[in-house]
């Protein structure tokens, strides 16, 4: 549990108590699932000893999955587990994924997009994804909302740019036709930063042509590494690549990682070898 004096819960019932407590008490601890808190608190006094705790338990609204034509909406408090379930047929397969890794199993019945994303002065698994895949944030306040871009989340210093008294709610996610989606992650950002990394890339493949691939690395800092140049580069070409391909492919991310300020001789070495594997494996989808 957390340390200290015990912090003044609150526990709202919907939405509008939530915004209206929230106003009230805008530097008050959200707890959704609880489980990068729980991660945090050995470093970080602010998720240590909150003197103000509002559970989102009761709030049924931000809890739920829908769909449209057009697009996936996820809850901000909905947990993976539910996420996955209900989104088994139409869910991107990196951000399945992604949500997939999380271990132990249980924590998959607590942890929360909104909880992954609103992590300050981070930026966990789930970023890189859902920005490769133009998923776009609704953030709401009292007597307002709004939704943004997943580039316009986050300042320089990875903390979420958030009004007073305002929080995520919503994660909307295209619908597009993606033929291949790779996620994989090395290290724990909660026991070292520096030691870990997660690579994500999507992209469609149409008579064994890329018509679309996005690539990104997350290094768990504010920093996310993409080269859209080189994904330009790559789109059109036929797969399997060539060995000259892969080589100018590789040539162009290794510049743009020896170029990435702030990350470890680690995470270049493996941000490396995971492309590097990447662009050897990739294959026109059965």
């Amino acid at each position: 549990m957390l340390s200290g004096i015990a912090p003044r819960v609150f526990l709202p019932g919907n939405m509008a108590e939530l915004l209206a407590i929230y106003r009230q008490n805008p530097n008050a601890l959200l707890w959704a699932g609880g489980t990068a808190i729980g991660g945090l608190r050995k470093n970080d006094p602010q998720y240590a000893r909150p003197k103000k705790i509002i559970s989102l338990a009761m709030v049924s609204e931000i809890a739920k999955v829908s769909r449209t034509e057009r697009y996936l909406e996820i809850g901000a408090a909905v947990p993976y587990n539910k996420i996955l379930q209900v989104g088994q047929h139409v869910l991107p397969s990196a951000l399945s994924q992604g949500l997939s890794l999380l271990r132990p199993m249980p924590l998959r019945n607590l942890a929360t997009l909104g909880g992954n994303l609103a992590v300050r002065g981070l930026r966990l698994n789930a970023y890189p994804i859902l920005l490769l895949l133009d998923a776009r944030i609704e953030l709401r306040r009292e007597g307002r909302n709004r939704w943004i871009t997943m580039q316009r989340l986050f300042d320089r210093a990875g903390n979420p740019i958030l009004d007073s008294g305002e929080l995520i709610t919503r994660i909307r996610i295209p619908f597009e036709e993606w033929d291949l989606g790779y996620f994989r992650q090395i290290g724990t950002p909660m026991n070292d930063l520096r030691s870990s990394l997660s690579f994500c890339c999507t992209g469609k493949i149409v008579k064994a042509t890329v018509s679309d691939l996005r690539c990104a690395f997350g290094t768990f800092s504010p920093l996310v590494i993409r080269n859209r140049e080189l994904e330009a580069f790559l789109s059109g070409k036929k797969v399997p690549f060539t060995r000259k391909e892969r080589e100018e492919a590789l040539a162009m991310m290794e510049k743009t990682i020896a170029e990435s300020p702030g990350i470890s001789s680690f995470q270049k070495n493996r941000a490396r070898e995971l492309f590097d594997w990447f662009i050897h494996v990739l294959r026109e989808p059965d």
